[in-house]
């Protein structure tokens, strides 16, 4: 008796990872999660996973109800990858793309697996091959021929934009 219930610890100890712990590289596999900057899950990010090497030799992951996502990775060569993202949101008529932040810009082989969890950032500089900041730009100009005041302007924004997508 004794020896059967060691001989089951035995083997659910040496149980193979299937890519189930998000936070573990898996092989042969990219997972991870996307977040808002206050740790909500986001759904419908697309996570590009593109070669080093190879300009377009890519496959996309889309992350689910619970901001996670998962890709195979198998059959894809020896090649090193990148993880990059982005968000798409309809707006007052309007499709605006973001990108999303990276919490690695490391490159990785698939053979070794790997986890890209990626954050929605509003602010700040991005990172790794991305240049530019998150967020926007405001220019305020004068009409031609008139000049105003601008240095006690003090511009007031609202920002009104849905997490959820349908």
């Amino acid at each position: 008796m004794n020896l059967l219930v060691a001989l089951s610890l035995l083997m659910l100890a040496c149980k193979k990872d299937k890519g189930g712990d998000m936070n573990k590289p898996a092989t042969d596999m990219v997972k991870g999660k996307v977040l808002t900057s206050d740790g909500r899950p986001v759904s419908g990010a697309r996570i590009i996973i593109s070669s080093v090497i190879w300009y377009n030799e890519n496959t996309v992951a889309t992350t689910g109800a619970e901001g996670t996502y998962s890709k195979k990775l198998a059959g894809l060569g020896s090649d090193a990858f990148y993880a990059y993202a982005f968000i798409q949101k309809d707006y007052n008529g309007k499709r605006y793309t973001m990108d999303l932040h990276p919490e690695s810009t490391d490159d990785f082989f698939p053979a070794d697996g790997a986890v890209r969890n990626f954050i929605w950032k509003l602010t700040g500089p991005q990172v790794g091959r991305s240049t530019g900041i998150y967020g926007g730009q405001v220019t305020v100009a004068s009409e031609p021929g008139a000049f105003y005041d601008f240095t006690n302007v003090t511009p007031l924004l609202t920002v009104s934009l849905l997490l959820h997508s349908a």
